[in-house]
């Protein structure tokens, strides 16, 4: 047995609005020397007193699907890890139903020590993806005000965009270009948190987002892309996600786990502690099991 430095420092930063033992299954897990930072949905029947003590946690956003406060929970988290005093090499956007798909003592190999980002990430316009993609920017709806997916509120929100659209109500877009990336979920350095939070254009857009569905799935990219980070980008996310089911991502089980530990990813996404626990088992002990190596 030998004990394995880091030479890097990692934080979570976690959405969540549920299953607090899962969400304390990956704060057990996590290296006493990491920062572990949640924001819980203030919706939520999840309180702050059933989550792991080292984490800090707050309850402050009401968050409905493809709501702009989302993306505001993750930026308030951010900016409270860049200021705590602690000095953060890496920072993880993650939510309550994700797992480490690899032993936190081997991130520093997949990572390595040359400061690239890691994100899903394309140009836009791209046609077939919520319209151009661009459309995110275009229209207001009703996402900060209820889930735009459920009865009438989803008939409403497309009549809402229709009026925009004949009327001429549409936003005009940024001189800047617009990426897209289809999810917020990525590994960013302490350069790449503090340009999405306190850059040039990190202001404009977040404003121009306001009201709009999904307008996270552009927020990192566009930034990123738009400063002189742009050529640390790496385009994967590394999550294994299981888009190939109906009402995708699935929740993973017993059967996805020699998929996830043989990839390259860092997180698995999403688990329930229920459902998934099986998998979960068997992730612990491969966790275990690495650390007495």
């Amino acid at each position: 047995m030998f004990k394995i430095r880091f030479s890097m420092r990692h934080c979570l930063i976690m959405t969540a609005y549920k299953d607090a033992e899962m969400i304390n299954s990956i704060i057990d897990e996590t290296p006493v020397s990491w920062g572990v930072y949640i924001h819980i949905d203030a919706k939520s029947s999840l309180l702050s007193s059933m989550i792991n003590n080292r984490a800090i946690v707050i309850k402050k956003y009401r968050i409905y699907w493809g709501g702009i406060e989302h993306l505001y929970a993750f930026i308030e988290l951010m900016s409270m890890a860049l200021n705590s005093g602690e000095n953060y090499d890496y920072y993880h956007l993650i939510t309550g139903q994700d797992y480490y798909a690899i032993p936190p003592l081997q991130f520093d190999t997949i990572l390595g020590g040359d400061g690239m980002n890691y994100l899903d990430i394309f140009p836009l316009p791209r046609q077939g993806w919520w319209g151009d993609g661009l459309d995110i920017l275009r229209y207001r709806t009703f996402s900060s005000r209820t889930d735009i997916r459920k009865g009438i509120y989803r008939k409403l929100d497309s009549l809402w965009r229709i009026t925009q659209k004949m009327l001429g109500l549409q936003r005009s877009l940024p001189s800047y270009s617009i990426y897209g990336g289809g999810s917020v979920y990525c590994s960013l350095t302490k350069n790449a948190v503090n340009e999405v939070v306190n850059g040039e254009t990190s202001e404009d857009l977040l404003q121009r987002l306001k009201n709009t569905t999904c307008g996270e799935e552009v927020y990192f990219q566009t930034i990123l892309m738009n400063s002189n980070l742009r050529d640390t980008i790496f385009n994967n996310q590394l999550r294994y996600i299981d888009w190939n089911v109906k009402n995708a991502p699935g929740v993973l089980i017993d059967e996805d786990f020699d998929k996830i530990v043989k990839g390259k990813a860092l997180f698995c996404r999403k688990l329930d502690s229920t459902v998934s626990k099986s998998l979960l088992i068997k992730l612990k002990k491969y966790m275990s099991d690495f650390s007495v190596r």
